[in-house]
This record gives C-alpha cells, sequence and structure tokens, in this order.
C-alpha cells in the first residue's frame, strides 16, 4: 500500500514539475482552465490506478479485504491536494513525493499525540490498544488522522491553486487581464 502512495504522489509530482507547467500555447488560456485541466486529467488518471489497484488486490491478495479498497482510494486526496504546492514550492518532484509522505506520516504521529493525551501514556497497553489503527471499527486515532488529513490536504490543495496562478502570472505567459 504504501508503495502505490508512493506511485500516485510520484504521478502528480511528475505532472506538475517545473518544465512542464506551462506550454507553448498557454499564453492565451486563463490559470483556472489550466489548473482544472491538469487536476482533472491527474484525477482520472489517479482513479483508474486506484480502481485497478483495488481490483487486483482484492483478486490477488485478499477477495474480501473492502479496507484495502478504501485506503487505496483514499491515497488520492493526499496525493492529488499535498503534491502538487510542494512541487510547485520546492521544485523538485522527489522532495515533494518525500514531503508529503512525512506530511502524512505526521497526521498519524499527531493523532498519536491526541490518544495519549485522551487515554494516558499506556493507551498501548489497552486490550484492544488505542495505538492500533483498525480500519474495520474506527477508533479515536483513526479518525483523528483522517480529520488532520483531510486539513492539511485542504490547506495545501488552496495553497498548490494559489502558487499554480502564481506561477503563471510570473512567467509572463498570461495576460493579466485575463487572470483576474
Amino acid at each position: 500500500m504504501a508503495l502505490f502512495f508512493i506511485g500516485c504522489a510520484s504521478l502528480v509530482a511528475y505532472a506538475f514539475r517545473p518544465d512542464i507547467n506551462l506550454r507553448p500555447n498557454d499564453d492565451l488560456e486563463p490559470p483556472e482552465r489550466l489548473w482544472r485541466e491538469r487536476m482533472t486529467t491527474i484525477g482520472t488518471a489517479l482513479f483508474l490506478a486506484s480502481a485497478v489497484f483495488s481490483l487486483l488486490w482484492l483478486i490477488l491478495i485478499d477477495g474480501r479485504d473492502y479496507v484495502a479498497v478504501f485506503l487505496a482510494f483514499s491515497i488520492v486526496i493526499p496525493s492529488m491536494c499535498m503534491v502538487p504546492y510542494l512541487t510547485l514550492l520546492t521544485r523538485k518532484p522527489f522532495a515533494a513525493v518525500l514531503f508529503t509522505l512525512f506530511a502524512v506520516l505526521g497526521t498519524k504521529l499527531l493523532g498519536c499525540v491526541v490518544v495519549v493525551l485522551v487515554y494516558g501514556w499506556h493507551a498501548d497497553r489497552h486490550v484492544p490498544p488505542y495505538t492500533d489503527m483498525p480500519w474495520e471499527c474506527p477508533n479515536l486515532l483513526v479518525w483523528v488522522f483522517l480529520l488532520n488529513t483531510a486539513i492539511l490536504s485542504l490547506w495545501l490543495y488552496i495553497l498548490g491553486k494559489r502558487r499554480f496562478y502564481f506561477n503563471c502570472l510570473s512567467a509572463g505567459k498570461i495576460h493579466a487581464d485575463r487572470c483576474a
């Protein structure tokens, strides 16, 4: 599952790498349309990749593991929302993928901090442990992780969109009156 996440993030980082940010005929296109086209293309590719991955998982690994299907489709959200901003910010696709992985790991660690604050320092000794992530029956850690990831994804999506518009305008390829 982690390798699938790396693959999805790498695909998005590749699509936002600095050498293809603007095509030669983009001087007449508003950045809103360019952003929408790029995100639609990436979203379609990631959705299809998740569907194929889920289908192969169900056929080859475990026919009743629907948690893996949920996780495969939920990987699309941080990949599409976090990676564009980090790629545009660092201008290095590898660094953007790495930072995205660490950001998602950080949301899980923040969830662990919340669990320890709520249940005490020995939350891992409870039966079942509060520090496990049972996706079939979500506990506080799972919900805090999902909430933190969603908030961070939304925030970085907005920043990525703004950064993309700014890059389009600063490249001098698009007229300012079309970018308002």
